[in-house]
């Protein structure tokens, strides 16, 4: 029986942990460039952000706890579509950052990781367009059955851009629906924050994160409908369905208090979004 136990003690050691031998790895990391949560620093071949900055901990994590040295290699996307498309077709070996919002339609498709950060989507105009109120309610559910209503003049000339694949593509598409029947949409080819900074006739739905730094880049007058706002969103990593490093992200994100639980933790967040968008969000996911 010792001898016994001893060779399941020295088969553990040999093999590693969760399918992984102790060799280095190269870990794939496919980005959706955004500014705050992952982008490219002015050093060569090094990346800053909520995302990345999460994802050089697990590095360093499996580094000093697991004994597994991984080299990042990585892949970066200038919209949210081709890195979607692209995560869609990569091997196990990859993990996915892109502000991915959990939830059971790209489950199917992807496995996630534990969540990483709570975020609200807001409804971002011209400051000049008129306030939309919802006869109280505080936000508003996506419609799975949408409806046609009459024609509402504020928002007749207006353009709502979206992000294909994106939630928020849904929630343009409910508001339309319920709202604003017969607006104008158009598929967001570049950098959403500048296109909706370039003209005053276009709307969209944005992450609070995307919102922060809008205001921050331009000297236009904008502004949020909170009425509109979607709450209740957490981002998630992802990774193809088989993919052996889903159980590994999750054991550094979950285990004991968890990284989400740490000071570095809020470190990374008060460096890269402040408190205006943590308190934000914090206030509507209450």
């Amino acid at each position: 029986m010792k001898y016994s136990k001893l060779f399941l003690f020295i088969t553990f050691v040999l093999f590693g942990f969760s399918g992984f031998s102790q060799s280095p790895k190269t870990l794939d990391i496919y980005f959706y460039e955004q500014p705050l949560m992952f982008f490219k620093t002015d050093k060569n071949n090094e990346y800053a952000g909520v995302e990345a900055d999460i994802l050089k901990e697990f590095l360093k994590w499996c580094e000093e706890k697991k004994k597994l040295k991984v080299t990042p290699k990585y892949h970066n996307y200038k919209n949210f579509n081709d890195f979607y498309t692209a995560m869609s077709s990569a091997s196990e070996n990859s993990i996915g950052a892109g502000t991915v919002t959990i939830n059971d339609e790209r489950r199917e498709s992807f496995a996630f990781s534990a969540p990483y950060l709570k975020n609200v989507a807001v409804f971002v105009t011209h400051g000049n367009v008129p306030t939309f109120t919802s006869s109280g309610s505080q936000t508003l559910a996506v419609s799975k059955s949408l409806s046609s209503v009459a024609p509402t003049p504020q928002y007749s000339k207006l353009v709502g851009l979206i992000e294909k694949g994106s939630v928020h593509h849904a929630y343009m598409k409910n508001f339309i629906a319920t709202h604003a029947n017969g607006m104008q949409v158009e598929a967001v080819s570049g950098n959403l924050s500048e296109i909706i900074a370039s003209d005053p006739k276009y709307v969209a739905y944005m992450d609070i994160i995307t919102y922060r730094e809008l205001l921050r880049n331009s000297d236009k007058y904008f502004k949020i409908h909170r009425d509109l706002t979607m709450k209740g969103e957490n981002f998630g990593f992802i990774f193809p369905k088989k993919s052996e490093w889903t159980p590994l992200v999750n054991e550094f994100m979950e285990s004991g208090f968890g990284f989400t639980a740490t000071k570095k933790y809020e470190d990374i967040l008060e460096k890269y979004l402040g408190y205006e968008v943590i308190s934000t969000v914090e206030m509507f996911n209450k």
